[in-house]
């Protein structure tokens, strides 16, 4: 019979480069990173975009866990406004764009 790892079990197994351990402990947390992504940022494709963002910057990352809290509130850090900028700096350059093509929006001249 096999038994769930156990969160720390899980943690250390990712601290020491466990993809299987990552994807077990980041797997469940994906719909609810998804739906506060999508919320702050207003689109799916940039709400995707942005979750594989926080996914990856959370493997990165891995290392600096010290044990204390869930997986879900060390995440929690790389999906704010700050660290969702990329998107919105896209936005930006997008309206950037049409307005310098004469295609309406802010800066026109």
């Amino acid at each position: 019979m096999t038994h769930a790892a156990k969160p720390s079990d899980l943690f250390a197994r990712v601290a020491a480069g466990d993809e299987a351990a990552f994807t077990a402990l980041a797997g469940p947390q994906q719909r609810s990173v998804f739906r506060h992504c999508y919320r702050m940022l207003g689109s799916g494709a940039d709400a995707e975009d942005a979750v594989q963002d926080t996914l990856e910057r959370a493997w990165r990352r891995r290392g600096t866990y010290d044990g204390s809290g869930t997986f879900a509130a060390g995440t929690q850090g790389t999906r704010r406004p700050g660290r969702l900028r990329p998107s919105g700096q896209a936005r930006r350059a997008a309206r950037t764009a049409r307005a310098g093509a004469g295609l309406g929006g802010a800066g026109q001249r």
